[in-house]
C-alpha cells in the first residue's frame, strides 16, 4: 500500500485586486502580477519519496515570497464558524472508477460520483481546519486540509490528479479566482504521463496568444477556440471558450498515457464551463499572470 505521508507548508499567497482597465492592453503590454493568495495550505496524500525539484516546484517556491494581509485574512473572531464558498473540483484523476469527496465534518458532499474530466461547482461551508478526503471507487486517494481561506467567499478551484502514471498517488492544484470585472481563465496542467512538449493558444478570429499552464489569464469578453497541440506526437486539440463578463472558467490538460494496468489515458484538453451564445468582441485582450498552483508533493 502507499504511504501516509504528509506534506504541510505555511506559505501563503498574495492576489492584489484588478483595477479596470481604461482601455484593453494590447499582447505588448503583458504584465505578471504576484501571486494569488492560496486558501488551501495543507496537503496529506499518499506520495512517493520527494525527488528533485519539478519545474512547476520551482516555479511555485519562485512566487511563494508573501504572507495574507491582515485585511485579506478571515477575522480571528470568526474561524471557528464555516462561511458559504463555491468550490470548483475539476476530476482530473485518471482512473476508472469516479471521483468522491466528502467533508470530514460533515457527510458526503458530492451529490453524485464525479466521474474522470467532469467538473462540477459546489456550494458548501468551509473553514479553516476543515478536512476534504477523496475517494476512487474502493480506494482512499487521499485528503486536502483546508487552511487560508479568503475573507470573502470568493470561488476556489481544486484539480486532484494523479502524480505520475505508476502511482495512484494523488496531488492537488488549486487557486481562488480574483473578483476582477474580466473573464478568468485558470490553466491547469494535470498531465501525469511521460514528459511531453505541448503548447497552448488562444484564438479569436485571427488573432493569436500563446498561453502558459499553471497560470491564471484574464481577457476580454467574447467568442475564443483554445488550442493545444503536442510538438512530439503532432496531436492537435481545440474547444471553444465563450468568456461572458465575470466569467471564471478552467482549461485542463489531463490523462497519463499507458498506466500499469494498461489502461490507456491519453493526454486530452478540458474546457470549462461551456456556455454558448457569447457575443464576439473586437480582439483586445488583457492577459494578466495572477497564480500559480499548487506544487506536486512540494511546500506551497
Amino acid at each position: 500500500g502507499c504511504g501516509q505521508a504528509q506534506v504541510h507548508s505555511n506559505t501563503r499567497y498574495r492576489n492584489p485586486e484588478l483595477a479596470p482597465a481604461a482601455r484593453p492592453l494590447t499582447s505588448k503590454e503583458v504584465m505578471f502580477a504576484m501571486a494569488s493568495s492560496m486558501w488551501l495550505l495543507c496537503l496529506a496524500a499518499m506520495s512517493a519519496p520527494a525527488g528533485a525539484a519539478t519545474p512547476q516546484a520551482m516555479l511555485q517556491r519562485m512566487w511563494a515570497s508573501s504572507d495574507l494581509s491582515a485585511s485579506q485574512r478571515a477575522p480571528e473572531e470568526s474561524l471557528g464558524l464555516p462561511q458559504t464558498y463555491v468550490l470548483r473540483l475539476c476530476n482530473a484523476y485518471a482512473w476508472s472508477a469516479p471521483l468522491e469527496m466528502r467533508r470530514v465534518q460533515e457527510p458526503k458532499l458530492v451529490e453524485y460520483p464525479l466521474r474522470y474530466k467532469e467538473c462540477h461547482d459546489y456550494t458548501l461551508p468551509l473553514k479553516d481546519g476543515d478536512q476534504l478526503e477523496f475517494r476512487a471507487g474502493d480506494l482512499n486517494i487521499g485528503t486536502f486540509f483546508v487552511r487560508g481561506l479568503p475573507k470573502s467567499p470568493r470561488m476556489l478551484l481544486l484539480v486532484p490528479h494523479r502524480k505520475d502514471l505508476r502511482s495512484m498517488a494523488v496531488v492537488f492544484d488549486s487557486h481562488m479566482y480574483s473578483e476582477a470585472n474580466y473573464p478568468q481563465v485558470a490553466l491547469v496542467d494535470a498531465f501525469a504521463g511521460t514528459k511531453q512538449t505541448s503548447t497552448l493558444q488562444l484564438k479569436e478570429r485571427t488573432h493569436e496568444e500563446a498561453l502558459h499552464f499553471n497560470s491564471v489569464v484574464t481577457v476580454t469578453p467574447g467568442a475564443y477556440e483554445v488550442r493545444m497541440a503536442n510538438s512530439d506526437t503532432g496531436k492537435q486539440a481545440s474547444a471553444s471558450l465563450n468568456a461572458l463578463q465575470q466569467g471564471k472558467y478552467v482549461v485542463l490538460r489531463v490523462g497519463n498515457g499507458v498506466n500499469t494496468t494498461g489502461d490507456t489515458w491519453p493526454e486530452q484538453m478540458v474546457v470549462f464551463p461551456q456556455i454558448a451564445g457569447a457575443a464576439r468582441r473586437t480582439f483586445g485582450a488583457l492577459f494578466l499572470a495572477l497564480a500559480c498552483f499548487a506544487a506536486r508533493g512540494a511546500e506551497f
